[in-house]
């Protein structure tokens, strides 16, 4: 989904570094700080929704009483990690996209396959040429200020070409049932993309113009595994093992039975084991008090992750307008004076 956007983003955590530390970062130091998240915001290792995480890398500065004893930071990594973890933004500090979520892999479990690695991620590098139709431009010559031209270029030149954003009319006419799994810490999609479209989705299929995910549901759902990385690449979380969300898929379309939840499990041979219900959004699941938390029996799909001050913070600036344009809240179901009550002014939601 948005093709354009979220792989002009990739480049985000690298400028970062090269304008704040003149480079890449440790990978030591980006684990430990990875670490440090899951340990604040985390339960077993798990953080439920990294939306609501605001660990701070600052708590990792070299002789902080917080800091951690092997692989703390400086000031200035501390401040490209948390400028990675922020998500790109314009110079009036509007959002353009979205970020690394804390809890994410920063380097990826292959070489070459994360964003903030010694080398960026190759197909963010194409982008940028893409965005600026120059297959001999040189992503070092961006600093921060420089993004959102690049990433509105990028909107301007070739999304409409390339991106996946438009509605589902001719799916939901034929009767289409359609499941999106994604990695709650995928570190090459970022999972708020996703929750983005499905928004969208939400508010194309309702009858106010404002998300309806009861609606949507009828024919669409997002199952989040918290946790887990880029198509289950990352163990650490439950992920739909050996096929688990099309089988749901198959049952919905061909026998009448709607997912109200999905198992996941942690690959065989990771420790610890565990399986664990993954919810529709916006619903995640709740344990239930008792019982062992690493048995899905003992859980059940609940509550509502679409609280104001998580919408607030995810609201982003008009396509094609990324470098001066304003939020739009169209079909978000907040608004300006709403999120003034969750962290300040319009465009500093944060």
């Amino acid at each position: 989904m948005y093709w354009t956007r979220f792989q002009t983003a990739q480049m985000w955590g690298q400028i970062a570094m090269l304008d704040w530390v003149g480079g890449p970062i440790a990978s030591g130091k980006l684990d430990q700080a990875r670490a440090s998240a899951i340990a604040a915001c985390g339960v077993n290792g798990i953080i439920d929704d990294p939306r609501t995480c605001h660990f701070d890398a600052k708590a990792n500065i070299c002789g902080k009483p917080t800091a951690p004893p092997t692989n703390c930071l400086t000031d200035q990594e501390a401040k490209a990690i948390d400028l990675i973890w922020d998500g790109p933004r314009n110079k009036k500090g509007e959002r353009i996209w979205f970020p690394l979520d804390r809890g994410t892999d920063f380097v990826g479990p292959f070489p070459g396959f994360g964003l903030d690695g010694s080398q960026p991620f190759f197909l963010g590098v194409i982008q940028f040429e893409w965005d600026e139709h120059n297959q001999n431009f040189n992503w070092q010559t961006v600093d921060l200020g420089l993004y959102p031209q690049v990433a509105q270029d990028g909107s301007r030149n070739i999304a409409d070409v390339t991106d996946t954003f438009k509605p589902l009319d001719g799916f939901k006419g034929h009767g289409g049932k359609m499941i999106t799994s994604v990695g709650a810490n995928d570190q090459l999609i970022f999972p708020r993309g996703v929750i983005n479209y499905y928004r969208e989705m939400a508010s194309r299929y309702s009858t106010t113009g404002e998300p309806d995910f009861k609606n949507l549901q009828n024919f669409y759902r997002l199952f989040r595994a918290p946790g887990v990385g880029h198509c289950g690449s990352d163990d650490t979380g439950p992920w739909p093992q050996n096929g688990a969300d099309f089988q749901a898929l198959i049952n919905w379309v061909e026998n009448g039975i709607v997912p109200s939840q999905i198992i996941g499990s942690t690959a065989p041979g990771v420790t610890p084991a565990l399986t664990r219900p993954l919810c529709p959004y916006p619903q995640t699941a709740i344990y239930n008090g008792t019982g062992d938390p690493d048995n899905a029996a003992n859980w059940h799909c609940g509550g509502n992750l679409e609280t104001p001050a998580t919408v607030c913070a995810d609201v982003l600036v008009q396509y094609k307008h990324e470098v001066n344009g304003d939020l739009d809240f169209q079909g978000t179901g907040v608004s300006a004076d709403i999120c003034e009550h969750f962290g300040g002014e319009a465009g500093h939601f944060r």
